[in-house]
């Protein structure tokens, strides 16, 4: 059916339609009702050296009568119920909401409307409280050198620790904190730079630094080999015995820089004998300067020989 729009009659009948959907409208807005509604439970008014781990129940039912109109506001967003936490109950790590010490702040909070009934009789906030930790930062690295180059010192990060405030059964957890990964290839030269850490583990935590800075000294090497005296320690008569060999070769790599301050003396080879009685002895690099790296001997062990 075709409605002719220049007709009064038509006119007359769309008034009469909107009038009709205006009133049943209105009439849902003022009329009563009673409905369950979920609410979100968040604690508020959290002091400031506590830190929320987990609660007994995220969400709670009330039952609630009211006005439509009161109950519209639901229908929008998502109803959050928050509950200051300084008007529960406090025992050594949590706070606790019951309904009969904390029924009528409740009614206060969903006030205009009427609470018939919750869902929980009570609910648990967990806490712990912050604490304050100097962690050390251990360097994440991948790097490979070009040949006949090679770094002679540790990596080295500013801040080599870093304060972490977080719940105390977080933070006594956590030995170390690494740095994202430091990657490359072909090196020849110094590296530096800025790089964050990895903090994917630490949740409810405050960093002090996200990043730091790092610095790799890197030098051309060469392989060089010295003869070094074995030094015997041992508590037996020394003239009752011999040993073989007298020296070692004791092979390893020195930067070009640092090649004219090697010297033998800044080596010590040492044999330990306890026992006069066994086959052969291990030897012990105790003393080496600290500008080397992969030092190896010719040599492990000795061989001693008796006298008569």
């Amino acid at each position: 059916m075709k409605l002719d729009f220049s007709s009064g009659k038509t006119n007359v009948f769309l008034v009469f339609l909107g009038l009709a959907i205006i009133t049943s409208f209105t009439s849902k807005l003022v009329s009563t009702y009673e409905k369950n509604i979920d609410f979100t439970v968040l604690p508020s008014d959290f002091p400031n050296d506590k830190v929320l781990t987990d609660q007994s129940s995220e969400k709670v039912s009330l039952k609630l009568k009211g006005y439509g109109f009161n109950f519209a506001r639901y229908y929008f967003k998502n109803p959050i119920l928050k509950l200051p936490v300084n008007e529960m109950k406090t025992n050594k790590s949590s706070f606790i909401w019951t309904k009969e010490k904390n029924l009528f702040s409740l009614e206060r909070l969903i006030s205009p409307m009427t609470l018939m009934n919750i869902s929980e009789d009570s609910l648990v906030f967990y806490f712990d409280k912050y604490t304050t930790k100097s962690i050390p930062v251990k360097g994440f690295t991948d790097i490979k050198y070009a040949a006949g180059y090679g770094s002679f010192g540790p990596l080295v990060l500013t801040p080599d620790f870093v304060k972490v405030i977080g719940p105390s059964n977080t933070i006594q957890t956590i030995k170390s904190i690494k740095t994202e990964l430091i990657s490359f290839e072909n090196v020849k030269n110094d590296l530096n730079g800025k790089i964050k850490l990895k903090l994917d583990s630490l949740e409810n935590t405050i960093i002090e630094n996200t990043e730091v800075e790092y610095f790799l000294n890197v030098d051309q090497f060469t392989e060089e080999t010295l003869d070094v005296n074995i030094n015997v320690v041992s508590n037996f008569n020394k003239s009752s015995f011999n040993f073989f060999p007298k020296t070692v070769k004791v092979k390893f790599l020195v930067s070009v820089d640092n090649y004219v301050k090697i010297n033998p003396i800044d080596f010590k080879i040492e044999c330990y004998i306890d026992d006069l009685f066994k086959n052969d002895y291990s030897l012990e690099v105790v003393k080496k300067p600290d500008f080397i790296k992969n030092i190896s001997l010719s040599t492990e062990k000795i061989q001693l020989i008796m006298l008569e």
